[in-house]
């Protein structure tokens, strides 16, 4: 892997790791060598709009770091990993969203992008590019003042975005 995958690759996983601790899932891992790799658990109880935030997290990452990157490729495009978008789809399939993926994209985006949240993302990245991986410990130390978001917070503006396209049409750019 080049430098500019491995940075690609860092804030990306980022992005999980960052998404699933402000939404209160236990990050117990997060590897980028030799597979890239975040393990966290959260409850069953999470509902299924944080799920999918937590799996479109690293294609949101992807966005941000594209709009900084200052010699991109005109064409380039921001895919994710594609087993992130399976597991995003099969649960906004549960509630009938899976048509706004690119609105959750886009608000996971915003999370990401504001602050203190792209400061904790591009740490994080930069420290997987120097280690390639974070334990558990490391985590609760870099990660412990990252403050957190309520589901019902997160689950009300998701809702309140979905029926403003519903009533609307495209309010948030698709990713």
């Amino acid at each position: 892997m080049n430098r500019k995958q491995l940075d690609i690759v860092c804030f990306h996983e980022a992005g999980h790791a960052v998404m699933a601790f402000l939404c209160g899932a236990m990050v117990e891992s997060v590897t980028v060598s030799p597979e890239p790799f975040v393990q966290y658990r959260y409850s069953s109880k999470f509902p299924p709009q944080i799920r999918a935030l937590i799996s479109l997290a690293g294609m949101a990452a992807d966005y941000i770091h594209w709009q900084n990157d200052t010699e991109k490729q005109s064409d380039e495009n921001i895919t994710g990993d594609k087993s992130d978008q399976r597991r995003a789809l099969d649960t906004l399939q549960e509630i009938n969203h899976s048509e706004y993926i690119g609105q959750y994209i886009a608000f996971s985006s915003r999370i990401l992008n504001s602050f203190p949240y792209i400061g904790y993302l591009k740490e994080i990245a930069q420290l997987l590019i120097l280690k390639s991986e974070l334990s558990s410990e490391e985590i609760v130390h870099y990660f412990n003042n990252i403050p957190k978001y309520d589901h019902s917070e997160l689950v009300e503006s998701i809702e309140r975005i979905i029926l403003m396209e519903k009533k609307f049409g495209h309010l948030l750019p698709s990713n």
